[in-house]
């Protein structure tokens, strides 16, 4: 009576499931995160963290963190750049592209931490198809390069791009800041605007000490030192953005943004989604490990278990798995495990409650097989690394018990 109801169950459980799955849309590659430093995580809507390393791709409405010691430049395909610093939080929350026009839209959403960002071929072309939020505030973009903070205190926003009359045939910068129902335009190099949550933007000034700091945070080059004290340190010309030598600085920072983007685009295209090329070591797989691969695995492996119980068919009896790991949410998100107790095989799917069971830091992912029963609490999956290749192989070692029987084994399988 108790394997028929499990049955039923587990039938309703498979068909919700794939229903769910074949319902959800594949999530959108849109950029590439480059120069990773400290520890920043991103996940989508309703998923589980996962780890950011250089190289790893970026998906639509991905939410990004950093840690305090978190530094991260995001890149999209149309050349835009986004720079975020310590304790930062911020949302991909619209990206669209046509390469073949260079026409898109861009919007993201900067709730905490310094920023920067270096407007792509959408902006460029079309600058009002851009749109950054921030945690109040909204920032409309005329130009190249925008510099800030937010947080809940308030917003600093600098426009950092070249002047007129530039001598490296960029595109004056300008920038629009509204909040509070009122909207400044700021169209001089070094110059800024800072607001409250709730007022509205200072009329624009020289921000020279601010663009420095915040640069810092950054970790950006002397570059914007440079340039910020040569067009505000300078006459009243220089100091109006009119200069027509510093934009040069300006246009070399973003020069070497669009390098790093390229570079960063020639890393994602050779970066392999399981074969990290022999570089690293044999044995259990630790968390920076599972953080460079990507995509998605599928283990199948078997083994023996001993069973003890008042209806088990024999002392030691065969089991065996599948899983699917998914490499980008860090995550196991659906298999079965099929042993013989009870005098017939219980072929359990996981999908009701695995898709909750990330991986560990040391290794492991420990599964809750079926969410109706303790039947296989404490079953783990351990990772292991092999000819290079993290990953590669598994070690499932179960714990079964329900009220007749109990049984300990392992199983070892791969991808």
């Amino acid at each position: 009576m108790r394997n028929s109801f499990l049955a039923l169950v587990l039938v309703s459980i498979v068909a919700a499931s794939a229903r769910a799955q074949g319902a959800a849309a594949p999530p959108t590659h849109i950029g590439t995160a480059a120069a990773v430093h400290g520890l920043v995580k991103a996940a989508a809507p309703g998923a589980i963290g996962r780890v950011v390393e250089s190289g790893k791709p970026l998906f639509l409405n991905d939410h990004v963190t950093t840690d305090a010691a978190g530094r991260l430049q995001i890149l999209l395909a149309d050349e835009t750049v986004f720079t975020i610093g310590p304790n930062a939080d911020m949302v991909l929350d619209k990206f669209v592209y046509d390469p073949s026009t260079g026409q898109g839209s861009v919007a993201a959403q900067i709730v905490r931490g310094a920023f920067r960002f270096v407007t792509g071929r959408i902006a460029r072309r079309q600058p009002e198809s851009m749109k950054v939020r921030l945690n109040v505030g909204v920032i409309g973009i005329r130009g190249t390069v925008v510099v800030g903070e937010t947080g809940s205190q308030g917003s600093t926003v600098i426009n950092a791009g070249a002047g007129p009359s530039n001598d490296a045939n960029e595109p004056p910068s300008a920038i629009t800041v509204t909040n509070g129902g009122a909207t400044v335009n700021i169209s001089h190099t070094g110059e800024g605007t800072r607001f409250t949550n709730n007022g509205a933007p200072s009329n624009p000034a020289p921000m020279g000490d601010e663009l420095d700091r915040i640069s810092n945070v950054l970790g950006s080059k002397p570059s914007s030192k440079q340039a910020s004290r040569g067009v505000l340190g300078g006459s009243a010309r220089d100091r109006s953005g009119h200069s027509t030598s510093k934009g040069q600085d300006y246009a070399s920072l973003d020069a070497d943004f669009n390098a790093l983007a390229g570079n960063a685009n020639g890393i994602q295209s050779n970066v392999s989604q399981f074969d990290l090329g022999g570089s690293i070591p044999d044995g259990t797989s630790d968390w920076s490990q599972f953080a460079r691969l990507s995509g998605s695995g599928v283990y199948n492996g078997s083994g023996i278990y001993t069973c003890a119980g008042i209806t088990c068919v024999g002392p030691s009896q065969p089991f065996n798995f599948n899983f699917t790991a998914n490499f980008d949410l860090k995550a196991v998100t659906g298999g079965t495990i099929a042993l013989t107790v009870g005098g017939g095989t219980n072929p359990l799917s996981a999908n009701d409650t695995i898709n909750n069971t990330p991986f560990g830091t040391s290794g492991q992912a420990v599964l809750t097989v079926n969410n109706s029963s303790a039947f296989y609490n404490g079953t783990t999956l351990t990772f292991a690394n092999s000819g290079g290749i993290a990953a590669k192989n598994v070690t499932l070692t179960l714990q079964y018990n329900d009220v007749s029987n109990t049984a300990t084994g392992t199983a070892s399988g791969g991808r």
